[in-house]
């Protein structure tokens, strides 16, 4: 079976869920924001880092893919 993630992040939150192939819902999360404009680089990755781990519960779902839309100054953070 193969296992995506979708995510939606801003100031405020960063929402995403794990799906399958058949896409079936199989987890959602919800963590703070990860908009650097408005806080910290390093607690921006953070809330990402969190809400992948809990996805996939800590790795037990292996992930093909993550597509994720995210508002904020990105360029800054890939540097």
């Amino acid at each position: 079976m193969k296992y995506y993630i979708a995510c939606d992040g801003g100031g405020s939150k960063l929402e995403g869920l794990l799906y399958d192939e058949d896409f079936n819902v199989i987890r959602t999360a919800r963590r703070g924001g990860v908009n650097v404009l408005f806080m910290d680089e390093d607690a921006a990755w953070n809330n990402i880092a969190t809400l992948i781990d809990e996805l996939t519960d800590c790795g037990r779902y292996k992930v093909e893919r993550v597509d994720a839309c995210i508002v904020g100054n990105s360029r800054e953070m890939m540097d």
